[in-house]
C-alpha cells in the first residue's frame, strides 16, 4: 500500500473527530451568543406584590389542593392549583407542571388527558411531592385573553407564539415568588416538568432560574418553532440534571436535533429516553421522572 494511502488512514479518523468538535464548539458558541441576546427577555420586577388569594380549598385523605391565583406580568391575573401530600413531612419538595400549549391546570388531574396528568400525579405524590401548575396565557380560564379561542392557535401565528412562551416563562418565576411565600414548601428542592411547549419552558427556566434544582423536559419541539423559544438557545447554560423524554414517531423534532441538543446541554448528569410514540408520552413517563426528581431532590 503506497505511504500516503496508509498516511490517509492513519490522519481521516484523527481529522472527523476534530472536525465534529470544531462544529459542536461552533454550535455551542452560537448558542452561548443567542442565550446572552435573549435572557434579558425574560427579565421580571421581583419585588412587585404577588396579591395572592387561595379561591378554594379541596381536602382528601391523601393531599390538599388549592386554587390559586396571583399577579402574572403586565397586569395579568393568573390562577393555578397547588396540591401538597397528607404526610409526616412538614416542608415539601415541589414539582412545577408546565403543559403543552392549550393545555389547562385542570388537565393534569385527568388521568385519561393528552399529559396522563393524574398518573404522574399520584406518582409524585406518593413519593412526597407537592406539586403546582398554572393556566397558561391564552389557556383554561384565561382564553378571554385570546378573544376566548385556544392557544393552540398560535401554532399558526409564530410571533404570537413566541410572546406568549415570554409571558408563560415569566409568569412560571412569579409562580416559584409565591412557593417561596409558603410554609410547606422547601424551596431549595423545586423541580420542573414540562411537556411540548412546557419542554421549551422547562429548558429556559433551567437555563435562568437557580431556584429550579432539576428538570424533566418531554417531546420538546426542535423545529417549525419561534426562535426565541428553541432549546438549543438555552441548552449550554442547563447546568442542572436534566431528563430529556422523546418520541421516535414525533415530528416535532428529529433524532439528530434531540441528540444535538442533549450534547449541547452544560449539566453532566444528563439523560434521553426513547419510547416508541409520536407526541403523546405512554403511562410509564410518570414513573422515569419520579424516580429522576427523587434521585436528584433527596
Amino acid at each position: 500500500m503506497p505511504f500516503y494511502r496508509r498516511l490517509s488512514r492513519v490522519l481521516w479518523p484523527a481529522f472527523a473527530a476534530l472536525t465534529l468538535a470544531a462544529a459542536a464548539a461552533a454550535q455551542d458558541l452560537r448558542g452561548e451568543q443567542s442565550f446572552r441576546t435573549l435572557a434579558p427577555l425574560f427579565a421580571y420586577d421581583s419585588t412587585l406584590p404577588l396579591r395572592a388569594r387561595t379561591l378554594e380549598r379541596f381536602d382528601t385523605a391523601n393531599f390538599t389542593r388549592q386554587k390559586l391565583v396571583i399577579d402574572g406580568w403586565r397586569g395579568s391575573r393568573v390562577p393555578g392549583l397547588i396540591a401538597v401530600p397528607k404526610n409526616s413531612t412538614t416542608r415539601h419538595p415541589v414539582i412545577v407542571l408546565i403543559d403543552g400549549i392549550g393545555g389547562w391546570k385542570e388537565r393534569w388531574w385527568q388521568a385519561t388527558s393528552w399529559n396522563r396528568g393524574r398518573v404522574l400525579i399520584d406518582s409524585l405524590m406518593a413519593a412526597g411531592f407537592a406539586v403546582a401548575m398554572l393556566d397558561a396565557p391564552a389557556s383554561g380560564e384565561r382564553t378571554f385573553e385570546n378573544d376566548f379561542e385556544n392557544a393552540e392557535s398560535f401554532v399558526k401565528r409564530p410571533a404570537q407564539w413566541r410572546d406568549m412562551g415570554l409571558q408563560n416563562t415569566i409568569e412560571q418565576r412569579r409562580l416559584l415568588d409565591y412557593l417561596a411565600t409558603r410554609a410547606d414548601i422547601d424551596t431549595t428542592r423545586i423541580g420542573v416538568l414540562g411537556l411540548s411547549h412546557g419542554g421549551m419552558v422547562t429548558f429556559i427556566l433551567a437555563a435562568l432560574e437557580p431556584r429550579v434544582r432539576v428538570a424533566v423536559a418531554g417531546l420538546t419541539p426542535m423545529q417549525s418553532i419561534p426562535d426565541a423559544l428553541l432549546p438549543e438557545n438555552y441548552a449550554s447554560r442547563v447546568h442542572v440534571p436534566l431528563l430529556m423524554l422523546a418520541g421516535s414517531k414525533d415530528t416535532w423534532y428529529t433524532r439528530d436535533q434531540t441528540e444535538r441538543v442533549l450534547a449541547m446541554v452544560g449539566s453532566k448528569d444528563k439523560q434521553l429516553v426513547w419510547y416508541d410514540v409520536g407526541h403523546r408520552l405512554p403511562e410509564e413517563y410518570a414513573g422515569a421522572a419520579t424516580t429522576w426528581f427523587r434521585r436528584h431532590l433527596r
